[in-house]
């Protein structure tokens, strides 16, 4: 809501009266619906996604955690793309959202239910319960070599993954590993 005011020749004819805010800036109540209505949560709904999507993202947020992987950028702002991505330029309130989505339910009803897949891409490596891939193996064992090469001395490298269960349960050296001189 936003106050309105009105003059007539300079003379205020009414002043602060509330009128919805979408009618003084449309784009900036989008913004606003998107952000505090769909991502926060201060919207007061009887639909279930909004908190849905919320557990999904901090789920990633704590697999991007737990899994090391840095590269995961899962936040607020993640969520507030999908949802522009999706909803269309007419949805700048909570009435327009429940009579458009009136509509789209029936015939796309998980349309709003994103999944961790969803949310980053089906293609991202950091939220899946495999180890590193191949490729970053390699990027660090290139990276060890060239700190050796650098004149780096380097006794043991212990290479551990949380994404899967080890055989042992102890920490022992690379069978491969041979003893400096």
């Amino acid at each position: 809501m936003a106050y309105e005011s009105a003059s007539l020749y300079g003379l205020p004819i009414v002043s602060r009266r509330l009128v919805p805010f979408h009618r003084v800036d449309r784009e900036q109540a989008r913004e606003l619906f998107i952000r505090h209505a769909l991502v926060e949560g201060d919207w007061d709904t009887h639909h279930q996604f909004p908190q849905q999507n919320r557990e999904v993202l901090d789920e990633v947020v704590a697999r991007g955690h737990r899994f090391r992987r840095h590269h995961v950028l899962a936040d607020d702002a993640l969520l507030e793309r999908r949802y522009d991505e999706i909803l269309p330029a007419e949805v700048v309130s909570a009435r327009h959202f429940d009579s458009w989505w009136k509509k789209v339910r029936r015939s796309r009803p998980g349309l709003l239910t994103f999944t961790a897949q969803s949310l980053l891409g089906a293609d991202d490596p950091g939220i899946d319960d495999e180890g590193p891939s191949e490729a970053e193996i390699a990027a660090y064992i290139d990276r060890l070599r060239e700190l050796k090469a650098g004149g780096c001395q380097i006794k043991l490298v212990q290479v551990y993954t949380v994404a899967r269960q080890t055989a042992e349960s102890f920490v022992a050296p690379l069978e491969n590993a041979r003893p400096r001189p």
